[in-house]
């Protein structure tokens, strides 16, 4: 299955993010299938697990940056909704926006399995 193909159908807008690459379908390919290895998601778990909510914000920060940039576009949302609630204090919507983002992050990894 072509690159273009499985984006599409995993609801991702591939020309959107291809434009975000100058059009080079080989780096792009690069970038996703480096995401599976990047050490935030995993950071930004144990910080919620902690109660770290400093920590909290910065990773669902960078995370965000990064699925955004990779046209991850729920799960950049998610990771905005995360770094607004510690920012205004309410602390209480952390643990169930990361259940929505571990869900959402899944997602990502069985459709950038698809990639070979």
């Amino acid at each position: 299955m072509e690159l273009k193909e499985i984006l599409v159908e995993a609801g991702f807008p591939y020309d959107e993010i291809l434009y975000r690459f100058s059009g080079n379908e080989g780096l792009l390919k690069k970038y996703l299938l480096k995401f599976p290895q990047d050490p935030t998601f995993q950071e930004l778990k144990h910080n919620v697990e902690m109660g770290d909510y400093v920590s909290v914000e910065t990773s669902a920060h960078t995370l965000k940056g990064v699925s955004a940039n990779l046209g991850f576009e729920k799960l950049s949302e998610i990771c905005a909704q995360m770094v607004m609630a510690v920012r205004e204090g309410e602390n209480e919507k952390i643990t169930p926006l990361f259940h929505i983002a571990q869900e959402e992050y899944d997602a990502v990894l069985q459709c950038l399995k698809q990639i070979d």
